[in-house]
This record gives C-alpha cells, sequence and structure tokens, in this order.
C-alpha cells in the first residue's frame, strides 16, 4: 500500500475513496487485534476445558466405587 501509483489513484478518486482507504486499513488491523484477542479466550477455554473434564472423571470414578 505504499506503492506512489496507489495513492495517486485513489487522491484522484476523491475523499470518499480516501476515506475507504482509511477505513480498509483501520478495520484490517482491527480484526488482527481482535482474533489475537478471541485466540487467547480459546486457550484460555480450552485449558478450563481440560480440568473441568479431569475433575468429572474423577468425581465419577469416586462415585462408581461407593
Amino acid at each position: 500500500m505504499t506503492d506512489p501509483q496507489f495513492w495517486q489513484y485513489v487522491i484522484t478518486q476523491g475523499g470518499f475513496a480516501a476515506l475507504a482507504v482509511w477505513i480498509f486499513i483501520a478495520y484490517r488491523k482491527d480484526v488482527k487485534g481482535t482474533a489475537d484477542v478471541l485466540m487467547q479466550v480459546v486457550r484460555e477455554n480450552t485449558a478450563s476445558n481440560v480440568e473441568m473434564i479431569a475433575l468429572l472423571r474423577a468425581l465419577h470414578a469416586r462415585l462408581d466405587k461407593e
């Protein structure tokens, strides 16, 4: 996006084209940040689910002995 011909084209298209490019760049950065946050949430939930499954299996085994 640093190509001078690209920016020359955007300028010739007017203010709305420049606004569209700016929104697109901001959206891409936002999506990348959001994706990183969501991946962290998925990792934490997975770890929590693994612990919960281990706890339930231990409880199930304990109840089966009684």
